[in-house]
């Protein structure tokens, strides 16, 4: 009897603990702003590989948690419409974009912590500050959770050099800040120069980002320009081996996948037609082409 009242206790604390992480999932913020259908793969992936949660949940212990796949369609879900709106990514293709969310990183920074001292308001292992005016800007953040404050220098007037600052715009859930790095990488590509904050964003609650860093963007240009190169190689194979003759509608994109963009985009490009006389100018025409489709 004993033993048959200590396993049902056993069982029923079990369950508790379930049902209180279950809780703790559904109460996460942006996991309410996905589908039921990913919501429901998500909970089933959880009780099948047993995760251990431990306090609350944030985008960064679950997508570790997480397959890459289920994760970028995570990502996908919560990220895709709001990049559509970000300057030229207004003009790219959703299959890119979507090679766009994949390379998002999670960043979780902790609320910060105020000490009773005067003379130092913020922890340095946990400073509110996220971008600091005049210093460089090396990642496009999307805010899921939290709140951020956003801060200039305004001149005072005086003689002196000191100036202050001035509150203002507050950055909540589905905001974006270092936005302006998306038009600088596309006009500066092969530049060693960094974009230079003009503003302060300081953190006021528990902020949870995804981030697209400056590396991942440059990469993708750097993909393009790698899938266009083989595109034309491939082609000048085939004129060569046709003595200059390519019968229209023959000639596909080469198989080839790049991490960002891959031969289907070429496709329908090619599908689009790009008529010029010259190899030369064709080749122009289509980088030309290929820019305003999907990178202008």
């Amino acid at each position: 009897m004993y033993i048959k009242d200590a396993t049902k206790t056993w069982k029923e604390k079990k369950r508790e603990k379930e049902e209180k992480k279950q809780e703790i999932l559904e109460k996460w913020f942006p996991f309410r702003k996905l589908s039921e259908k990913l919501q429901k793969c998500i909970k089933e992936h959880r009780l099948k590989n047993k995760w251990k949660l431990k306090g609350d949940v944030d985008v960064a212990n679950l997508l570790s948690n997480l397959p890459t796949d289920l994760g970028n369609n995570i990502k996908r879900e919560l990220c895709l419409d709001l990049l559509q709106n970000v300057g030229r990514f207004r003009s790219w293709s959703e299959v890119t974009l979507v090679h766009v969310c994949d390379r998002l990183k999670p960043v979780v920074r902790p609320k910060p912590f105020v000490h009773l001292k005067p003379t130092r308001i913020v922890n340095a292992k946990r400073d509110s500050i996220v971008v600091r005016e005049g210093e460089p800007i090396d990642e496009m953040s999307i805010v899921l959770q939290g709140k951020l404050c956003t801060f200039y220098s305004k001149d005072t007037g005086s003689t002196s050099s000191v100036s202050r600052e001035s509150r203002k715009d507050l950055l909540k859930e589905g905001d974006l800040f270092g936005e302006e790095l998306v038009n600088w990488v596309q006009d500066e590509p092969s530049s060693s120069k960094k974009l230079i904050s003009n503003r302060t964003i300081k953190a006021l609650t528990k902020v949870e980002t995804l981030v697209l860093r400056t590396n991942d963007l440059k990469d993708i240009y750097n993909k393009k320009a790698k899938v266009i190169q083989a595109f034309f190689r491939k082609k000048r194979i085939v004129i060569s081996g046709r003595n200059g003759q390519t019968p229209p509608g023959e000639l596909t994109a080469p198989e080839i996948v790049v991490q960002g963009i891959n031969s289907s985009v070429l496709e329908i490009v090619v599908e689009s037609g790009v008529e010029c006389n010259e190899d030369e100018d064709e080749e122009k025409g289509f980088l030309s082409h290929f820019n305003s489709r999907f990178f202008s």
